[in-house]
């Protein structure tokens, strides 16, 4: 009678857990590397808790207290929002400190406290650059049309430099295209090749 009395505690253990008793656990899920300038998402869900639970994700350039602070969002989850929640976190090219490869991220709230080093990709979106013809003789005029595109191949409103080179790699003129078209901008003037591009 003890062996099935044993048996029949084990069995009833075995299918159904006591979840109560369980300790309250989180999952933070992240991109593997932030994009500079990119609105990059953060999803942290909780397993466990009751009532109102605010988290912070916080990037910053080191665990140091006086380190600098690049975003900081606050996350309420609850049972509205069956503890799911979604940060939007962003690093400012002109805020990085110079030569930083990576950043601390910061996850903070009641019973938890945890961090991990993300390396930021200085690579954003992608750019696609149209001419108006193939091929050009000298003193003829270029006409470009560049589209700049964000990581979600959508229209990245940011200002573009385009670099002339002649045929040795050396520099014939720089031009800083401003972007008035909603992702596409355009050259006011046409670049002209020199009669003599070497």
């Amino acid at each position: 009678m003890e062996i099935r009395r044993r048996l029949l505690l084990l069995f009833f253990s075995a299918v159904f857990p006591k979840t109560l008793s369980q300790s309250p656990t989180y999952l933070v899920t992240a991109p593997r590397f932030l994009r500079l300038d990119a609105v990059e998402t953060v999803l942290v869900q909780l397993f466990g808790y009751t009532g109102e639970v605010e988290v912070y994700v916080t990037l910053k350039s080191s665990m140091a207290l006086n380190s600098v602070r690049y975003t900081e969002e606050k996350l309420t989850l609850n049972q509205n929002n069956n503890y799911q929640a979604a940060a939007k976190v962003q690093v400012i090219p002109k805020d990085l400190v110079k030569g930083d490869t990576h950043v601390i991220m910061l996850v903070q709230g009641p019973g938890i406290n945890d961090f991990r080093l993300m390396d930021i990709s200085r690579s954003n979106g992608f750019m696609v650059i149209q001419t108006d013809k193939p091929l050009y003789t000298p003193e003829q005029s270029v006409k470009v049309r560049v589209y700049s595109l964000n990581q979600e191949l959508r229209p990245a409103n940011r200002k573009v430099f385009l670099t002339f080179k002649d045929p040795d790699g050396e520099k014939v003129d720089i031009l800083e295209l401003i972007d008035h078209n909603n992702g596409i901008p355009s050259m006011q003037n046409p670049f002209k090749i020199p009669l003599n591009a070497k």
